[in-house]
């Protein structure tokens, strides 16, 4: 969404939604400015209770978990700084 605001993206997005939820669903997308790469997070609610997060730090933590998996599974030993 580099070229658009939030705004009118999530003006768009809630013309979607039925009017028996209109009033009962949020989007919502946050970024933390003070945080090491302002990574942010987006979530929807419905009646107020989180059912969806897309959280970039969850995501990056998840990613790493999941090499580092393999990586055992497979017994994969690589030296960053040796090269090997």
């Amino acid at each position: 969404m580099p070229d658009k605001k939030w705004s009118k993206v999530k003006k768009k997005i809630e013309g979607f939604i039925c009017d028996s939820l209109k009033d009962r669903v949020q989007f919502t997308v946050t970024n933390y400015r003070w945080a090491q790469d302002e990574t942010g997070r987006a979530f929807i609610t419905v009646d107020k209770k989180e059912v969806f997060n897309m959280c970039t730090l969850r995501a990056n933590n998840a990613l790493y978990n999941k090499e580092q998996e393999i990586m055992a599974q497979q017994n994969i030993n690589y030296d960053v700084y040796n090269g090997q």
